[in-house]
């Protein structure tokens, strides 16, 4: 059973926050003076979240450190509204700051990892990546390749594409065994948007028969 416990620390940093929040709001807190408190409040809150945005966020498929700038983000919004001490306000910025940047960095080290991702929508979205590889590359030899085959596993019926220029299938084709991922829902995945992951059942690539040209597209994974 897989291990999952490296993502508690992001969970317990987050509700670390909002519990410090709760404790600095109760034993400082007060009715905000004059309006423009909330205006620069809602300032505080864009310069936060835009200055960490581009530190954290990254391309890919897994997904994005939203709630480790927005928790911290929302917290310290309250805190900059409702403690009138200046010099409180600014250390709890910079605090605030820095464990954000902290538990974002640590969301994104996570999810590069065997085990972790931060899309839940993973597994669907890597099957259509795969979809995608195959296809162009069997619509690539379907111009030189015209013949018709019947239904099948596509690696059964095209072994001698192996010796051709079919850069992504021939990496499908001489793989073993293909894993759908499956993920793993943990009691924090609803406010961390950490989620685990796994290898879920063995899948193969079913090809409908007919020609390349004509089938392709409609190609699927099948549990073997």
């Amino acid at each position: 059973m897989t291990d999952y416990m490296a993502s508690n620390f992001n969970a317990f940093g987050l509700l670390l926050l909002v519990m410090a929040t709760a404790i600095i709001l109760w034993k400082f807190g007060r009715k905000p003076k004059k309006i423009f408190i909330i205006l620069l409040a809602i300032i505080g809150f864009i310069l936060f979240t835009f200055a960490l945005g581009p530190r954290l966020f990254t391309s890919g498929t897994n997904g994005q450190p939203i709630f480790q700038i927005m928790i911290p983000a929302t917290c310290l919004f309250l805190i900059l509204i409702f403690i009138n001490n200046v010099a409180i306000k600014l250390l709890i910025f910079v605090l605030f700051f820095l464990a954000s940047l902290t538990l974002g960095q640590h969301y994104r080290d996570l999810v590069k990892t065997e085990i972790y991702t931060g899309n839940s929508n993973l597994t669907e979205d890597m099957l259509k990546l795969r979809k995608t590889f195959i296809v162009y590359d069997l619509l690539n030899e379907a111009r030189i390749n015209d013949n018709k085959y019947p239904p099948g596993w596509l690696r059964e019926l095209l072994p001698e594409v192996k010796a051709k220029a079919l850069k992504n299938i021939i990496g499908y084709l001489n793989n073993r065994q293909m894993h759908k991922i499956e993920i793993v829902h943990l009691w924090h995945s609803w406010f961390t948007g950490l989620y685990g992951k796994t290898e879920g059942e063995v899948i193969d690539v079913w090809f409908p028969g007919g020609t390349l040209k004509d089938s392709a597209e409609k190609i699927e994974f099948r549990h073997i």
